[in-house]
């Protein structure tokens, strides 16, 4: 036997379903704070500690170091506007060369079947360790570069000229050389 159908359910529902929103808040909520929290935390990860030039007031009368080294892709080229440097003598006087290490060990193919440029990162803090020996006060350096070279060997020329790993101080650490890294415009 059958029942009769309950008259309620002929009667048609117009209030529309609401989507609940809160869980769907909360997901987004969580999510924005995780990516503010990694974004703050690797952008402290990728500084590099370099300034702007700034111009000298107090020094009229006596002529600075200016050294640059110029990253190019036959190796570095170590000036000094005002100064002498120490070591063999560049081409026509305008500084020292340190070429390319091509026989190093520690240099290897690229992947492309080409060897890959080899800068000498030791000789370049050696000259700088020199240059700090006969200019003890001064602490800066203008690093250029071709516009071909590689980021990671600008970044490890600075690293080469902040401080010098081949010697050490009383608290064991390496000794600074021009940690006043400027980068400037080739010139």
């Amino acid at each position: 036997m059958g029942t009769k159908p309950s008259e309620r359910s002929n009667v048609v529902n117009t209030d529309p379903k609401e989507l609940n929103l809160v869980p769907y808040l909360d997901i987004v909520t969580n999510i924005i704070m995780f990516m503010l929290v990694t974004t703050t935390a690797l952008a402290a990860v990728g500084v590099i500690n370099a300034g702007a030039p700034k111009k000298c007031d107090d020094c009229a009368g006596q002529p600075g170091l200016n050294l640059s080294v110029l990253v190019t892709e036959q190796g570095f080229l170590v000036t000094a506007a005002g100064r002498e440097i120490p070591g063999p003598a560049g081409a026509e006087g305008k500084g020292v060369t340190i070429p390319l290490a091509a026989t190093d060990s520690v240099c290897r193919s690229s992947g492309r079947g080409e060897p890959a440029p080899c800068y000498d990162f030791d000789a370049l803090t050696r000259l700088a360790a020199a240059v700090k020996g006969t200019h003890p006060d001064e602490t800066k350096v203008s690093v250029a570069a071709d516009q071909g070279a590689p980021f990671h060997v600008i970044v490890n020329t600075m690293d080469a000229l902040r401080e010098n790993r081949f010697e050490r101080d009383d608290a064991g650490n390496p000794k600074p050389l021009f940690y006043d890294v400027v980068l400037a415009a080739k010139q």
